[in-house]
């Protein structure tokens, strides 16, 4: 392999390639870029950068070899079996080979006696470290197995793979080394792919093999290779206990592989699981040997430590247990002298250079520094120059020195290197307007040109602009905006191209597509509203003048002295191209035609690899013809769908471009001269006889005699132009190896009918290059190389009379017919193929027939009609027009009308002979042509590419040209190829004598310069080699994959094209170079991937990557040296999120459970187990009988937690919860929360299915959503709510069922689904953008279109369940405040803020997609239909918000039952239509509003999959009109953890986007995880008080939440701190971002995507925390500013000893606030680990508390474990207040502030709202008197009760249920309540709000119901003050924002209720809520509340809305008419105590 002269020529053919492929003219242009593009490496513009080079030394070797170990490390029978390998086993082992230093170093670890060992193995690939534990585990298994004559049985090892393709791959390796024990030692594959039962034979054949589920159940193997969910799923599935139990204390081993990818929530998940996985094995952790095998991460201590505790905190060991072990590479020795006898370095043996090179020591310093890391070309080239070699030359060098070590006999390389070469993508050609710039190229109109974007020239400041170029006739502009603001020229907004490769499209529209259409959406430039204008290089008549101040650069309105006038064309509003008036194509836009020079990776990749593939050595060890002598290519790409597209494009190209070599090479070879040597000696003799007679006689007859003899014998020696026939041709082709078994291998997969017969197959890829004639596209005809030829046409003798006339010949007549058949009937497509060929020809063209002159189609599209002049409507068919032009006639004539009709109708006749026999379809028949060399070209001047013949000597493409001269072809003569590639021809020998002659053959020169040979062009002149491209993604079923990869290792396969899947370990061979289509997101991925070359050896390897047009890929390509210093970051175990760990207890409980109850939870169901049918008239069972109470039941057992108190111990040792007691309480409190909040929505659902109608209610819409809710699968289900881990369980991952309908198995493997289906599965997120209806999926190089979903909740989708009524949701946003959510219907108003304005979108959440089964997939690749999806929105719904530290900063909040929703509404915006009955969808156009589905163009449609008898043509969804929905979304949405920052300062979106990058970052280093495991959004909002502010979200990816974002919270300050470290980015040029700080691999990629300078700024700025405190927040020396209290406080009680929390109330304290007291849970948790608490009450408040409020207080401190002192709070400050103390044996630290709602019990307790709070140190807290709880009860003469959930009803039930309470009490009192009441007076401060007031009215009305209405009424309440933040307010519960307003309302409501009310509004009104009651007996009463009627509140996510403005009348009947139920919205009872006075 040659790397470096490789890269020359993709340098050189890529330059020319994008010139060739952009169409430009304009040679000015094309000069310079060729010069900058080609450049010299390291130079700004060029397209390959200069290469890096790396040492690629081998590994370290032990010092001895296998079989003579000074240690017994593996049992000898062992070593034995791997060197009895037969020597071409690739897992041979000889005892003679020496292993790595590593591998012996990790077998003497694993090997010890004693305590088992662990180790972590961190190398290179390459290194063999799957060897580094499989061979101690076998070795081990050896010796066990020579003990006994049974079998082993029973897992000892576990080796753990993250992805099924690396599972596969260790079969071979596996079989290899455990075959020869005759089934002794087995293993087992355990993944989805392993069947339920295997055929008798599989298991005799391979008895090493476990290879079905039953077998490995009844006796389970000794090592279990799986996969994270198959361990769930073993740990959970009934049928899986044999082999767990079979099991027990029998494991041993566990191996975890690619440890590298393990980091944060992924690492806590595995390291969770494995715990369990141990405590099911009943195996204690130190009684394992952990493995762990990484990538090189790095050296040093800090990294050797944090790896082996990365292990020790996985295994749940001792971090001393764990060893790490690096493997080194091996520096070669140092020859001790050089070679005496010089010799010349070029022909100097290997030996000679090691010795030579290697003593040299500027050569060893290189080597040295090679060894160590990277080096540069450059760097190369100064050693280089002492020997007068470059840096290439003296790299080849040094790759050949190479000695035998004398130790071992093997070849030992002095410097094997790994070179890193980066190509760019070409995103534009920019150039400075001023033709006066100093940086003008030459010939050049404007001034310095640009390929990479600017704004400005920095050579004259004058304005840069983008050029552009006209696709047909290359004509270059500039494309300009003026703007109308500033006044300057700038280029328009240009929008990132969304398919790259649409830019490589090279396809065009037969001429009956090419009329006026619909527009497609691939727009490159955003709309323009200003002034939009062309600056033509070259100005058309019609331009006008343009005025610019040569100064500013302005716009001005007239020219003059200080102005310059350009000359710039309208915009083509008509969009045809201001030059050649061309048009654009329907279906196009004038950006299609008119275009930007942009090329990415599908177009210069596709030239790139076919270069590399041919730089590889061919293969040496494989036996047999290869395609491509069996050369090898690995290439990677991070996308899917960008690895199939990718493969199918190179494998079409491969198959076009050996077709086009045969082809061409083969009418090359036909004109070689091979007449008889008689027949020429005879011409020969009698041409002298005639020459001699001549001379004598001098007579005119035999001069004309001798010049037809000369021309026969030039004829004779040259050879013949006529070429092959078709038939021939397509035999000869159909003979070819590439066709008969490699293209074939293809194709007959497709169309086994088409493509079994190799004939078949080589007439159908000749007909791919001849059907139809492109345009410009390339084809055999466009270049010039080959050509139709008709012997029928060429035979004519005759022409029509015109032609005579008008001075044209027979050969005029024949051109025509040549044109009319190349250019009218293939055009047209009425050629003769078979329906199935055209299908895989041209799968968007119909098929023609040609009428005759005198017939019509009458509007039949299947048939053409012949022109004619007598039937031109409109546009005027080719033929006509060149007649016309030609013959120069008339269209207006009659005579030259017959004239015409004359030429029409011959034509007809003449051509007859090559149409097919088919008088039904008339269509050129191919087996009546030839394919003929070309000679003579023509240049079309319009298309620029190569015509063989032309009518009239004009072009056919000239239909707008009115230009006379552009019209006339230009004659070039094609060149004749010297050495053609076919038959026995010695290949090296001619490749040279080719090269030289594309080099420097006089007419090839001459057709490189006007662009007419190309770089296409030279690759069929050499042959360009057939090499196969396949396509290996994780979209590809299993046996596919391995297929694909044992082809490729065998060198069948050339490109093997992966995604991610194949980067980590998958064994496929030596490979010597990798290509990347990307740049890989993380420098891991990138050394994986360039790992897999270059290891078996090979001198040199390369690394070629390709950059996008992306921020991240641009930087590694202008520094690939700092790209490649990046390090790999060790990987981590994050045990720090509670969630996370808290599930898997709660997974490990559930077990424990389901197993004692004998049940199977795969099989079980969330409904039946939380005793919730699906039916709606069905009733709960009872309690004893729903199996979630029997769980709570047996959690509650104090047996239950003492049996599993150890395991749980040993769970979450190392974690969060290590230490904590109350885990089990916890599951119980989960599982609670989790049927609380399930039942609530199944009662809402079962309301509605009855209210549909209970008698239809099992068929109702309602009764399905229940289905759907209740049938769900219980581990999903509850993986998916957050309960269990989600890691094990993938939830939300559907189907794209491709054309093959799914595969039903009655085997339910996994329960996950009760059917397989075929198809790739994704994630829901992903899903709805890559499978949307109207998406083109490719698989395996086949094309298949997304028609639809499939309609069923289960995952995967079946076809049974296609017509079940789907769910349909809706999301919601409140353009007031920003709040989202999901509902099943419409809100009236925003749960957060009340307001009616909402965006509410309906959406349907997919359970898969599919294609129409009556559509064929396709091949036809270019272009790609693509359906975009929006960003996601994340919400925090409607939590509350917490002002920032510093109030005046802004404020935040966070939720654990956030949402993030995903959603694709389709290329238009505006949904879909989709039918609900059969899943048909569409995008929709428009906004549907009429409601009748009839009138829109969804109606009538076919059905999607139509079932058995159901009608095929018509969907019967379609006569019930519900089941057409239009303008849907499709959503998908999570509850995930969601935290919120929204400052008060404003900033931009790229600012806002920047920070919340950094803040993503500097949380993940906070937590130790991956940032990218949480995402981000930015949103425009509403801030506090209706100001417009800007919110920025974090939200864990994960469903059901991880812990990371809502940990910002009390983590706040440090990450504020980190972000502004992300920020304060010191890379050189950095100002918008760069890969150092905040350019990651999902942030914004278009152009002022990212400020992170204005982010910077604003942190430090605006969200910077003063170090230093003001002297009036300043209450101790020592104060500081408290970020979090209540965290604070618990690290405050962790680090004290015998720590003690005081909290401190104020006089004013209420009770009412105990229950909202959010901190009360911490309060428990404290106490429960055995901390203090005291309240401490000032002595005042105690006997001011009403009998109610006792009775709260009283409650409250029981509750929560709570000591009540009576005192006042420390400290002398004037006005700061102490809320808090932690007082410990050392220190006491307290917490105060000025803000008194932060003093009072509540939700706002310990949170600054207008003051901060502050942290500092106090002297020692008094001891302060205790006060007895029972002091607080009341007295025997009251009567209290407390209400929990009791009052949780209807509002109009509200007050009837209320006053029963009271009246209760009274009457238990004494009183009598039948009495009437004369008069009531409640006192309440916070009587404000319309709800309070309608329950409190509802309730003293209904005390009065019975007794009259006598007596008034008073309410006093306090002054008003406004409850929202959001503006005015909008619920029944905000607060009236006018005393007056209030008062007249509720006085009114007061009357409607029959009541005589009085409202009085006080300054002030003493804590506390009493209701005084007078009886018409004289008897008094009083009933007091703890909390008062605001203790009720509607329901979370049920706005009751109330406006505020309208007036009393309509206010009042608003809050009659509130039927909305209500709910005790805190914590814990309330309380009401009567007395009578």
């Amino acid at each position: 392999m040659k790397p470096f002269a490789i890269l020359s020529d993709i340098r050189a053919r890529a330059v020319e390639a994008v010139l060739s492929q952009s169409g430009l003219t304009h040679e000015g242009l094309k000069t310079h870029l060729r010069s900058v593009m080609s450049g010299p490496p390291g130079s700004q513009s060029v397209l390959l950068q200069e290469p890096i080079i790396e040492g690629a030394h081998p590994f370290v070797t032990a010092p001895f070899a296998l079989g003579n170990m000074p240690k017994p490390v593996l049992d000898p029978r062992f070593v034995k079996v791997l060197d009895g390998l037969a020597p071409t086993d690739d897992y041979r082992f000889p005892a003679t080979r020496r292993p790595f230093r590593h591998q012996y170093a990790a077998w003497e670890q694993l090997s010890a006696k004693g305590d088992p060992q662990s180790v972590l193995v961190t190398s290179g690939t390459g290194s063999g470290k799957t060897e580094c534990f499989l061979f101690p585990i076998l070795s081990d298994l050896v010796t066990q197995a020579e003990q006994t004559t049974q079998r082993l049985e029973g897992v000892q090892a576990i080796m753990l793979y993250p992805l099924n393709a690396l599972i596969e791959s260790q079969k071979e390796r596996l079989s290899a080394w455990t075959a020869p024990f005759a089934g002794k030692i087995r293993y087992c594959l355990y993944n989805g792919d392993l069947p339920k039962t295997a055929p008798a034979s599989d298991h005799r054949r391979t008895p090493e093999q476990v290879v079905d589920r039953n077998q490995l159940r009844a006796s389970p193997p000794s090592v279990l290779v799986t996969n994270v969910t198959m361990l769930e799923y073993m740990l959970s599935r009934a049928d899986d206990q044999p082999i767990i139990e079979k099991s027990k204390g029998k494991l041993k081993w566990i191996v975890l592989d690619e440890a590298h990818s393990l980091v944060g929530a992924a690492a806590a998940e595995i390291a969770l699981l494995l715990r369990r996985v141990l405590l099911a094995f009943e195996t204690e952790p130190e009684q394992v040997h952990f493995v762990a095998t990484s990538a090189t991460i790095g050296s040093g201590p800090d990294i050797l430590q944090t790896l082996q505790r990365f292990l020790a905190e996985v295994a749940g060991i001792a971090d001393a247990k764990v060893h790490v072990i690096e493997g080194d590479r091996q520096m070669p020795g140092k020859p001790a002298r050089a070679p005496l006898k010089a010799v010349d370095l070029e022909v100097a043996d290997p030996g000679y250079l090691y010795d030579f090179l290697g003593s040299d020591p500027d050569v060893w310093g290189f080597i040295e520094r090679l060894h160590k890391g990277t080096q540069s070309l450059e760097q190369a080239g100064r050693i280089g120059k002492r020997f007068g070699l470059d840096g290439e030359a003296f790299i080849n060098l040094l790759t050949r020195a190479e000695r035998i070590a004398p130790d071992t006999g093997e070849p030992v390389r002095l410097a094997p290197v790994r070179i890193h070469a980066f190509e760019r993508a070409v995103p534009g050609v920019w150039s400075c307007l001023n033709p006066e710039c100093r940086g003008r190229p030459e010939n050049w109109p404007f001034g310095r040109l640009f390929t990479e974007k600017a704004n400005t020239c920095p050579d004259c400041q004058a304005p840069v602009l983008e050029a552009i170029n006209c696709m047909e006739c290359g004509e270059p502009f500039l494309d300009a905006e003026e703007d109308l603001e500033t006044g300057k020229l700038v280029s328009p907004v240009r929008i990132a191209v969304r398919d790259e490769f649409d830019l490589d499209a090279d396809t065009e529209a037969p001429p009956e597509e090419t009329g006026e259409g619909e527009k497609d959406n691939r727009e490159i430039f955003a709309p323009a509203a200003n002034p939009h204008m062309l600056l033509a290089a070259n100005p058309t008549g019609r331009a006008r003048p343009l005025n610019l101040n040569k100064q500013t650069w302005n716009v001005e309105d007239k020219g003059g002295e200080g102005r310059r006038t350009f000359l710039c064309e309208e915009f083509p509003i008509d969009e045809r191209c201001p030059c050649c008036q061309v048009k654009a194509k329907a279906k196009t836009s004038i950006y299609q035609l008119v275009r930007p020079m942009r090329f990415g990776a599908p177009f210069l990749i596709g030239n790139a690899a076919p270069l590399l593939v041919e730089g590889v050595d061919p293969a040496t060890s494989v036996s047999g013809v290869l395609p491509s002598d069996g050369r090898r290519l690995l290439s990677f790409t991070d996308s899917r769908q960008g690895t199939a597209r990718l493969s199918a494009k190179i494998q079409a190209e491969a198959e076009r471009n050996f077709v086009r070599s045969f082809v061409y090479h083969s009418v090359q070879a036909s004109m070689a001269a091979s007449p008889e040597e008689s027949t020429l000696d005879a011409l020969k003799a009698e041409l002298s006889e005639l020459e001699d007679a001549y001379e004598a006689s001098r007579m005119p007859i035999l001069e004309g005699i001798i010049q037809d003899r000369k021309q026969a014998l030039l004829k004779l020696t040259s050879g013949s132009t006529d070429g092959i026939a078709w038939d021939v041709l397509v035999d000869r082709l159909a003979s070819r190896p590439e066709v008969e078994a490699w293209i074939k291998d293809v194709w007959e997969p497709r169309d086994p009918e088409l493509f079994s017969e190799p004939r078949k197959l080589a007439r159908f890829l000749l007909l791919r290059e001849f059907a139809r004639r492109p345009r410009k596209a390339n084809s055999l005809e466009t270049l010039g190389l080959a050509r139709l030829r008709l012997p029928s046409i060429d035979g004519l003798t005759s022409a029509p009379a015109v032609f005579a006339r008008q001075g044209k010949s027979v050969d005029d007549w024949k051109d025509f017919l040549y044109a009319m058949v190349t250019h009218f009937v293939r055009s047209y497509s009425a050629i003769g193929v078979s329906r199935s060929e055209q299908h895989w020809l041209m799968p968007n063209v119909s098929l023609h027939s040609l009428l005759p002159p005198d017939q019509t189609a009458n509007g039949d599209k299947r048939r053409q009609t012949w022109p004619s002049i007598r039937r031109v409507r409109g546009q005027m068919a080719g033929p006509l027009m060149w007649l016309l032009r030609g013959l120069v006639l008339r269209q207006d004539e009659a005579a030259d009308k017959d004239d015409l009709d004359e030429c029409m109708r011959m034509a007809w006749h003449n051509l007859q002979p090559v149409f097919g026999n088919d008088p039904e379809h008339r269509a050129l028949d191919f087996t009546k042509t030839w394919i003929a060399p070309v000679k003579q070209a023509y240049v079309c001047q319009i298309t620029r590419r190569l015509l063989d013949r032309t009518p009239f000597g004009i072009t056919p493409y000239g239909r707008f040209e009115r230009a006379e001269e552009k019209l006339k072809v230009l004659p070039v003569s094609m060149p004749t190829h010297p050495a053609p590639q076919l038959g026995q021809v010695d290949v090296q020998l001619g490749a040279q004598k080719i090269k030289t002659w594309l080099q420097s053959g006089p007419e090839i020169v001459k057709l490189r310069e006007s662009g007419q040979w190309t770089n296409i062009t030279d690759r069929i002149a050499e042959f360009a080699q057939y090499a196969r491209s396949a396509e290996h993604s994780a979209q590809q079923d299993s046996q596919r994959l391995r297929r694909y990869e044992k082809a490729f290792k065998e060198g069948k396969i050339n490109i093997l094209n992966c995604s991610t899947t194949m980067e980590m370990g998958v064994d496929i061979g030596s490979v010597s170079m990798v290509m990347m289509t990307n740049v890989p997101p993380s420098i891991a991925s990138y050394r994986q991937r360039v790992g897999r070359a270059g290891r078996r050896g090979q001198s040199s390897s390369l690394a070629f990557t390709f950059c996008k047009d992306n921020p991240l890929d641009r930087e590694a390509f202008r520094k690939p040296a700092d790209y490649l210093k990046r390090t790999v970051s060790p990987p981590k175990v994050a045990l720090s999120s509670r969630p996370i760990v808290q599930r898997h207890v709660n997974a490990y409980l559930l077990r424990a459970f389901i197993l004692e109850q004998s049940g199977n939870a795969i099989q079980m169901m969330i409904g039946p187990f939380l005793g919730c049918p699906s039916d709606p008239a069905g009733l709960r069972p009872i309690l004893a009988e729903r199996p979630v109470a029997l769980f709570k039941s047996w959690l509650d057992l104090p047996s239950v937690k003492a049996a599993h108190r150890a395991a749980l111990a040993t769970l979450v040792r190392r974690s969060v919860l290590e230490g904590e007691t109350n885990l089990v309480e916890e599951t119980r409190s989960a599982i609670d929360a989790l049927e609380v909040a399930f039942v609530a929505e199944w009662e809402g659902i079962r309301a509605l299915a009855r209210d549909e109608g209970l008698k239809d209610a099992g068929k109702s819409r309602m009764h399905i959503e229940l289905k759907r809710l209740c049938e769900d699968f219980l581990l999903g289900a509850l993986a998916g709510q957050g309960f269990l881990p989600g890691h094990g369980f993938p939830t939300d991952v559907v189907t794209f069922l491709p054309a093959k309908a799914p595969k039903k198995d009655d085997q339910d493997l996994d329960g996950r689904s009760r059917f397989r289906s075929q198809g790739p599965q994704r994630s829901l997120d992903l899903a709805i953008r890559d499978y949307a209806p109207g998406s083109e999926i490719v698989l395996d190089g086949l094309v298949h279109r997304s028609e639809g979903v499939t309609l069923n909740w289960k995952r995967p989708a079946t076809e049974e369940g296609l017509v079940e009524i789907q769910s349909l949701k809706y999301h919601w946003s409140c353009r007031t405040c920003g709040t989202s959510d999901t509902t099943r219907g419409v809100p009236n108003a925003c749960t957060a803020c009340g307001s009616s304005d909402l965006e509410p979108v309906q959406y349907l959440r997919p359970s898969g997609f599919t294609v129409d089964f009556r559509t064929k997939a396709h091949a036809d690749t270019d272009v790609i239909s693509y359906v975009p999806p929006e960003d996601p929105k994340a919400s925090t719904r409607d939590a509350p918000w917490t002002a920032l530290p510093i109030p005046d900063a802004g404020r935040f909040r966070s939720s654990r039952e956030g949402l993030v929703f995903y959603a694709n509404k389709g290329p238009h915006r505006c949904g879909f239509s989709v039918c609900l009955y059969c899943g048909r969808a569409e995008a929709d156009e428009q906004n549907w509003t009429a409601n009748d589905p009839k009138s829109r163009p969804f109606y009538r449609h076919k059905p999607l999959r139509p079932r058995k008898g159901e009608a095929v043509d018509v969907c019967p969804g379609t006569e019930q009109s519900w089941k057409i929905r239009s303008n849907l979304t499709l959503g998908h949405e999570i509850t995930t953890d969601v935290f919120e920052l929204q400052p008060v300062a404003a900033l931009n979106r790229a600012g806002s986007t920047a920070l919340v990058i950094a803040l993503r970052e500097g949380l993940a280093r906070e937590l130790g995880v991956e940032a990218d495991e949480m995402g981000f959004s930015v949103k425009q909002t509403t801030g506090r008080f209706g100001k417009q502010a800007v919110s920025m979200l974090l939200f864990d990816k994960a469903a059901g939440g991880a812990g990371f974002s809502v940990s910002l919270e009390s983590k706040l300050a440090n990450v504020l701190m980190e972000a502004s470290k992300v920020l304060d980015c010191k890379t050189p040029g950095c100002t918008t971002g760069c890969a150092a700080c905040v350019m990651t691999s999902d942030a914004p990629v278009e152009e002022n995507g990212l400020d992170r300078v204005g982010a910077l700024n604003f942190i430090r700025e605006h969200l910077s925390f003063p170090a230093a405190l003001a002297e009036e927040d300043k209450f101790s020396a020592d104060a500081v500013l408290s970020h979090s209290v209540v965290d604070e406080i618990g690290e405050a009680l962790r680090d004290g000893v015998a720590a003690r929390l005081s909290i401190f109330a104020t006089p004013t304290f209420d009770s009412a606030g105990l229950t909202a007291w959010s901190a009360a849970t911490d309060f428990s948790n404290w106490k429960h680990l055995g901390y203090a608490i005291d309240l401490v009450l000032p002595a005042t408040v105690v006997p001011g508390l009403d009998a109610a409020a006792r009775l709260a207080l009283h409650a409250f401190v029981l509750t929560h474990g709570i000591q009540l002192r009576s005192g006042d709070a420390p400290g002398s400050h004037p006005t700061m207040r102490v809320l808090a103390v932690v007082q410990g044996q050392v220190r006491t630290q307290a917490w105060a502030s000025r803000d008194e709602a932060a003093c009072l019990p509540g939700a706002s307790w310990a949170q600054p709202s207008l003051h901060l709070i502050a942290r500092g140190s106090l002297a020692r807290l008094p001891d302060y008197p205790s006060i007895d709880p029972s002091s607080l009860l009341p007295l025997p003469t009251t009567k209290f009760a407390s209400i929990e959930s009791e009052l949780d009803i209807s509002i109009g039930l509200f007050g009837n249920r209320m006053a029963t309470h009271i009246r209760s009490l009274l009457d238990a009192c004494g009183l009598n309540t039948t009495v009437p009441i004369t008069g009531m007076t409640y006192k309440d401060p916070y009587v404000s709000s319309p709800l309070v007031a309608r329950l409190l009215i509802d309730t003293l009305a209904a005390l009065t119901a019975e007794k009259g209405r006598g007596g008034e009424i008073k309410i006093i309440t306090q002054k008003l003050k406004s409850s929202s933040e959001h503006g005015p307010p909008r619920q029944a519960s905000h607060n009236w924002r006018y005393e007056g307003a209030a008062k007249s309302v509720i006085e009114a409501y007061g009357r409607l209720k029959r009541l005589t009310v009085e409202l009085d509004h006080k300054d002030t009104v003493p804590h506390g809520r009493y209701l005084n009651i007078a009886y018409g007996d004289g008897t008094k009463a009083q009933v007091v509340f703890d909390q008062g009627f605001g203790a009720w509140s509607p329901p979370a996510g049920q706005p009751m809305r109330h406006d505020f403005d309208f007036d009393v009348s309509r206010q009042v009947y608003q809050i009659s008419r509130q039927s909305a139920p209500v709910r005790k919205s805190r914590f814990g009872p309330t309380y009401l105590v009567a007395v009578k006075l």
